[in-house]
């Protein structure tokens, strides 16, 4: 809710149009007073609030015997917010007064002041910061926060599509750094998103970002007022677990949502660009987003990979905290002093105050680069070590089906005092093992093809190939070395304990077959980590 606080915050004409500092007046009298005068001690006069002009009942009030309202900045679905000025102090305020049918509506009421509560709990530069919490005379509560000049960074996107790489970093890691201090009071914000990112400019071009409206914001160990299993948040840069309307909604959903702003920020699109909310919460639960550098080949592959990883759809793949996030985002930081001014459009502002019309970008590398490079080298490899493992463990697997099947049909026959292996057994046990073969293939590339886009999802599926391959020929070399150790110190067995069957075949055919369903289970399990949503 505090969004309008920051999203209209005192447009440049809207403070233009208001005086330095407003007045009252008598209409009777003439004479000037204070703000906090509200009637004329000569003639007993209310009096007028002098050089503002508006139709709002609410300006002219005075709120707190301390702020009094002199101007409309905007309005929202939970209430409107005003321009207040301080009566003793030369500093403007932003109020926020929601809209007059709420003030029987308990809840709402609660939720109002359970998100100034919040936001003064957390306490950081990079969080909109709230100055009071007051009444008005029909008990509606009213939040006083700073007054930011600047734009939400939803409103910058709608003009300029996308940001420059190194503007697009430098407010990713400031909101991972508001963020880690929210979650460090306990506090997971669940609908961080462009349109509640305010871009403060600074002198000389420099960006501050802060993070607004807490309304939805769930407190850890406190007192959640949104239902179990209800959907909060925007679909559009919500994470899984809350589409589904988890109750178990922690920080890593606000990890979630920094990837997909920064995949905002650098591909100009959405993550899944439909409006219809159903489809995107469908797609969400279902499907990757489209590669970041299909939609900007200029995007590093380590950062994509990054983003993606951020975006995974299983909490435990996520970065584990905001903190990690911005030390994995720092490795991809450049310094361009003068990038920010530009995608902020403060270009011009600096050549009216004496700037150079020839600006350079300077681009330092960060120091820590060498962590960039390892995370593009492995991004890069992903999806080739995958396909390549993915094709080994098929052929594996069919090559240890084919050995089992043949030794147990070599093992049946010798018990029927059969001859050995024809060209018709030959050919069963081939198909058998055929088959396997083919059905392994197509679960693993099914996988494969349906979780391409994501280079950490590749990169975990290697991984669960890796094992299942290792199970596969660690455990057939264990039990190898164990049979071919029996066969060396073991005592020589009676023959009747032989025949008729010679129960050791049975083992060596267990070297193979257990093994082997070992291998298909860690398959399995790997193929169920890489899809599932957590």
């Amino acid at each position: 809710m505090a969004a309008e606080l920051a999203r209209h915050a005192a447009p440049d004409q809207a403070r233009q149009a208001l005086p330095e500092r407003p007045a009252r007046r008598c209409p009777v009298c003439g004479v000037r007073y204070p703000l906090d005068f509200l009637v004329c001690p000569i003639d007993a006069t209310a009096l007028e609030l002098q050089g503002v002009t508006a139709s709002d009942p609410m300006v002219g009030e005075l709120l707190a015997g301390s702020f009094c309202i002199t101007g409309v900045i905007g309005a929202g679905g939970m209430g409107r917010v005003y321009v207040a000025e301080h009566i003793r102090l030369p500093k403007r305020f932003a109020v926020k007064v929601p809209h007059e049918h709420f003030a029987s509506h308990r809840e709402a009421m609660a939720r109002f002041e359970r998100e100034a509560q919040t936001i003064a709990r957390v306490g950081n530069e990079h969080v909109i910061d709230v100055v009071d919490v007051v009444r008005l005379k029909d008990g509606r509560p009213c939040m006083v926060t700073e007054l930011l000049k600047g734009e939400d960074l939803g409103s910058l996107l709608d003009q300029v599509g996308k940001l420059p790489l190194p503007t697009a970093i430098t407010i990713s890691r400031q909101v991972c750094r508001g963020l880690a201090a929210a979650h460090a009071a306990g506090v997971v914000h669940r609908d961080l998103k462009p349109s509640n990112l305010f871009l403060l400019r600074r002198d000389g071009g420099s960006v501050h970002v802060k993070i607004l409206d807490f309304g939805v914001a769930k407190v850890i160990d406190g007192a959640d007022l949104t239902r179990t299993g209800s959907v909060v948040g925007t679909p559009q840069y919500m994470a899984p677990e809350q589409a589904r309307g988890s109750a178990e909604v922690d920080s890593r959903a606000d990890i979630y949502a920094v990837g997909a702003v920064l995949y905002r920020m650098l591909t100009g699109e959405r993550p899944f660009p439909e409006e219809e909310p159903a489809r995107t919460l469908t797609r969400l639960l279902t499907e990757d987003p489209r590669r970041p550098r299909d939609l900007d080949k200029t995007i590093p592959e380590g950062l994509e990979a990054l983003i993606q990883r951020a975006m995974a759809r299983t909490r435990e793949d996520r970065p584990q905290s905001a903190q990690e996030l911005d030390r994995l985002l720092a490795d991809f930081d450049v310094q361009d002093p003068f990038g920010a001014a530009r995608a902020l459009g403060l270009t011009n502002a600096m050549r009216e105050s004496g700037a150079n019309d020839e600006i350079a970008t300077v681009v330092v590398p960060n120091p820590q680069s060498q962590g960039a490079d390892d995370v593009t080298r492995k991004a890069r490899r992903a999806r080739p070590v995958a396909v390549l493992l993915a094709v080994g463990i098929s052929l594996a697997a069919g090559a240890a089906v084919l050995t089992s099947a043949a030794m147990v049909i070599r093992m049946i026959y010798r018990i029927a005092e059969r001859q050995p292996l024809g060209p018709t057994e030959l050919v069963i046990v081939a198909g058998i093992a055929g088959g396997l073969t083919l059905l392994t293939f197509i679960a693993t590339f099914q996988v494969l093809f349906g979780r391409w886009r994501s280079a950490p999802a590749m990169e975990r599926l290697g991984q669960g190939l890796m094992s299942a391959l290792l199970w596969l020929f660690v455990s057939c070399g264990v039990l190898a070395l164990g049979v071919a150790a029996y066969n060396a110190f073991a005592l020589p067995l009676p023959a009747q304990w032989l025949a008729p069957t010679d129960w050791l075949g049975w083992i060596n055919v267990g070297v193979v077959a257990l093994p082997t369903l070992v291998a298909l289970v860690a398959l399995l399990l790997a193929l169920r980590r890489v899809t599932r949503v957590s």
